[in-house]
């Protein structure tokens, strides 16, 4: 049994742990190879492969960590054996490890014909976090489990929206290729603001409903107004390479939004179909003049994970 799971971009800026999109750019797969009976439940990762597969451990892996934790929530004492193929950018921003966890959790939960509730299993990938971020946190497993666009309504007990929105948005993903520091994820997520004047969470929150808004009617421009951000950004955007800059020429060159993806630092950017080209070549320039190498591509929004035949 294998599943497939696509990448994601949390955030998208006012939405911050709310908010994420699943991406179709990229995206990971796991594949239940043996599972037997067993004293305790047990996880082991016997083969990671696909392009970013030498970057991933075996024993401090996001889908290995999802698994057991669902095992033995559910007491199901088995051993279960995966194979992880990595097709997703590892500590780029874009839910590398949420992807693993979610197709970890939906092959193993089918071959063991455990029915989970959508929050069962969101809850149960995003126990996987843990591993990578140094806490539980539900955006991007909620894009990568059930696609499209997700709004965190209530974290505990964990409520999820699933948006579809009635255009399909064309997104640029843009990679610039840069090494992240060591548990990047836990690092920026340490930086963020615990307490900010009243008159900024105001103005954040009128951007977060400006972005739900525009994703839930399709108005782009709305979209892109409601992926400023004044709280976390500022204090992230010191791991993100030339953002402002880029940000600043991306819109001058017709983009709708610009935002940092997940963790970064990678961004995402809201664009026209007509303005891809130019807001592309000019990100690419910014870049270039700095003499950083930087890998763009462009993303519309993926389905939800699934089993593959």
């Amino acid at each position: 049994m294998k599943a497939r799971a696509y990448c994601s971009s949390a955030n998208l800026g006012s939405g911050f742990d709310l908010v994420a999109v699943a991406l179709n750019t990229f995206y990971d797969e796991v594949a239940v190879v043996d599972y037997k009976s067993s004293d305790k439940p047990e996880v082991e990762i016997v083969d990671i492969k696909g392009p970013y597969g030498e970057e991933v451990p075996r024993e401090l892996n996001t889908a290995k960590q999802a698994v057991e934790y669902m095992l033995r929530d559910k007491k199901l004492s088995y051993k279960v054996c995966l194979e992880l193929w990595k097709g997703i950018p590892v500590e780029k921003g874009l839910g590398s490890s949420a992807a693993s966890a979610v197709a970890a959790v939906l092959a193993v939960s089918k071959v063991l014909g455990v029915e989970l509730s959508r929050e069962e299993a969101i809850s149960y990938a995003g126990e996987g976090e843990v591993v990578s971020a140094g806490t539980r946190h539900y955006d991007s497993v909620a894009a990568s489990y059930l696609g499209h666009v997700v709004v965190l309504y209530n974290l505990n007990p964990l409520k999820v929206l699933h948006i579809k929105p009635p255009v399909d948005p064309l997104f640029l993903i843009v990679l610039p290729q840069v090494k992240a520091p060591l548990r990047k994820t836990s690092i920026v997520r340490s930086i963020i603001p615990r307490k900010v004047p009243l008159e900024i969470h105001v103005r954040n929150s009128a951007r977060l409903a400006a972005l739900i808004y525009g994703l839930t009617t399709g108005n782009l421009s709305v979209l892109g107004e409601g992926m400023f951000d004044e709280i976390v950004e500022p204090a992230r955007e010191v791991y993100v390479p030339l953002y402002r800059r880029v940000k600043r020429t991306a819109l001058t060159a017709g983009a709708k939004g610009v935002a940092i993806s997940g963790a970064g630092p990678s961004l995402i950017v809201l664009v026209n179909e007509e303005k891809a080209v130019d807001v592309e070549k000019a990100i690419r320039e910014v870049y270039e003049d700095e003499g950083i190498a930087v890998e763009i591509k462009q993303a519309r929004l993926a389905p939800p994970a699934y089993i593959v035949d």
